[in-house]
């Protein structure tokens, strides 16, 4: 019997110019794949430009947004706290001189009280007032508590020996998520 020798289909014969050229660009694609190893290292990121790979930056496109809204939430979040801490305080001042004024005018009802005392308490709720409208005009992170959505002028003024309300609105609002909003001053709509 004779043997006959088969070689394998894929062997083929390559010339030496063929491998240089196949080594070279493989040591090519080497030092462009290495590069792009040590642009990622040097940045810190692994994806330097669009192109780099479009789906994965358009996702980290998305998130650098949310993640901006998210910090603007946080700041909303703490400004509206800040302000809706001194409007709490404030509406706890005026609370508490309605209830001091009520006590006093009850005071003076009856025979017991004279003409004079009725004047001297007269000065007091006087005093009352004014303090008031400084309680009233009281602004807090650039809003003024009880301006509604009026922000730059005080809502209460003097008039004719009287006081004038000139807030509009009935109160501005800050973003706390989508869609979502909450009051953070009182206005006279209220």
């Amino acid at each position: 019997t004779s043997t006959m020798t088969v070689y394998p289909a894929g062997i083929a014969r390559v010339s030496n110019l063929m491998r240089s050229n196949s080594s070279l660009a493989q040591i090519q694609r080497t030092s462009v794949s290495l590069l792009e190893v040590q642009n990622q290292l040097s940045s810190g990121r692994a994806i330097n430009r669009g192109s780099d790979d479009p789906v994965k930056a358009a996702a980290i496109g998305a998130l650098d947004t949310r993640l901006a809204q998210a910090g603007q939430r946080s700041r909303n979040l703490a400004h509206a706290s800040s302000v809706l801490g001194s409007l709490d305080s404030s509406m706890s001042e005026v609370t508490t001189l309605i209830q001091q004024a009520s006590s006093i005018a009850s005071s003076q009802i009856g025979i017991t009280s004279d003409a004079t005392t009725r004047s001297q308490q007269a000065v007091v709720i006087a005093s009352m007032l004014r303090q008031l409208q400084t309680v009233s005009n009281r602004q807090t992170a650039g809003v003024y508590l009880f301006g509604g959505t009026s922000a730059t002028t005080e809502p209460l003024s003097t008039l004719n020996g009287g006081y004038r309300y000139v807030g509009q609105g009935s109160g501005m609002r800050t973003d706390i998520g989508p869609g979502e909003s909450i009051p953070i001053s009182i206005g006279g709509d209220n």
